[in-house]
């Protein structure tokens, strides 16, 4: 076998050009170190003859880090937010659980006025409200309990009170539709007749000529009455009736004839409770508005005079109840009917007696202030 040698002169075996001992004398050559991130630019590498040293630090990656940091907020804002569910969910209910119930506020009915702790509104010039008592008893308020129990008040322990809207203070106030007839008299009155002879007509005033006034004529025996009637939505005390008025009849021993002017006031149901008559003077004493108003005479009822010719009334209904009605309670009323009517009695012949009413300027409005 023919060896080959090196450049040495060392024999090496065939197919081999280093021999193992020249190969352990070969330097190695030199580690490039790793390159750079964040930089493009390549570093040269050292030369050969310095052996680098080993790395024995380990560089954490910087997007490790950054996703570290988001983890621990998102971890630290669930935590917060189940903290506060707990909370509202244990705290609150406690809470409202222990406060002390609100007192009750005590308010006294006494006459017409109720007195309550809020004050009126003052930003429009509201109309002022009237209460009226149906009972009499002042209203009993409980203690409140000390410890929070809700109940619920029955309406029989309640005292009822009605509030009835005011109108305005002014001169058109006026609770009578048509009261100056200036629409003619079938415009919101009625008119009930139980005999031939009778009239009704609209006529012009004698020394006004620009006022109308109603007619109403009674020839023979029986009665003509128009009537209006009035639901009210005021106190009765608070109203002033105002009227002008004319009435003339017969007093001729059995025939008699009667103009009279009534205000007959009734309760809730429409019946009758009292009545103010104001009638002719040509007698002290008559029988004849019987006919006119459908109760009997048992029920309070007060009548006044009239004077000859033309008349101006002006009826305050607070005092007219206090001085003249005392059997009769202002509370007990709810509609009041305007009845002007003419009657003769049943002995009366045609020509023979005869009963005239002429009335203008009515009005039913409240007391001014």
């Amino acid at each position: 076998m023919d060896f080959v040698y090196c450049p040495n002169g060392h024999a090496n075996r065939p197919g081999t050009r280093i021999c193992a001992v020249c190969r352990s004398l070969i330097q190695p050559p030199p580690v490039a170190p790793p390159p750079l991130r964040n930089s493009s630019i390549l570093l040269p590498a050292e030369p050969s003859s310095a052996a680098p040293e080993p790395e024995t630090e380990l560089v954490t990656p910087r997007r490790n880090r950054n996703r570290l940091w988001v983890w621990l907020l998102l971890l630290a804002g669930l935590l917060g937010a189940l903290a506060l569910v707990i909370w509202a969910f244990f705290y609150l209910p406690s809470r409202t659980q222990t406060a002390s119930p609100t007192p009750a506020r005590n308010s006294t009915v006494a006459g017409v006025a109720l007195e309550t702790s809020e004050p009126p509104a003052t930003d429009l010039p509201l109309p002022t409200a009237t209460v009226e008592t149906l009972s009499t008893s002042p209203p009993t308020v409980e203690e409140p309990s000390p410890t929070t129990v809700f109940t619920i008040t029955p309406l029989s322990t309640i005292v009822g009170v009605v509030i009835t809207p005011t109108f305005s203070f002014d001169s058109e106030a006026n609770l009578l539709q048509n009261g100056d007839f200036a629409r003619g008299w079938a415009d919101g009155w009625v008119s009930i007749t139980n005999g031939r002879s009778s009239l009704v007509e609209v006529r012009p005033v004698d020394d006004e000529p620009n006022m109308n006034a109603i007619h109403l004529e009674q020839d023979g025996a029986g009665y003509l009455k128009v009537a209006q009637r009035v639901v009210l939505t005021y106190p009765i005390e608070g109203l002033v009736f105002r009227a002008r008025v004319r009435a003339a009849g017969t007093s001729n021993g059995d025939a008699e004839g009667r103009g009279m002017l009534i205000l007959q006031y009734e309760g809730a149901d429409g019946e009758p409770v009292g009545a103010s008559i104001w009638l002719d003077g040509s007698s002290d004493s008559t029988e004849l508005w019987d006919n006119v108003l459908s109760p009997s005479l048992t029920m309070p009822f007060v009548r006044h005079s009239l004077d000859e010719g033309w008349q101006d009334l002006t009826i305050d209904l607070g005092r007219e109840f206090a001085d003249e009605l005392a059997g009769l309670s202002p509370l007990d009323v709810f509609q009041l009917t305007v009845t002007l009517a003419v009657a003769n009695s049943d002995t009366c012949r045609p020509g023979n007696c005869e009963a005239t009413l002429d009335v203008t300027g009515l009005s039913l409005a409240p007391r001014l202030p």
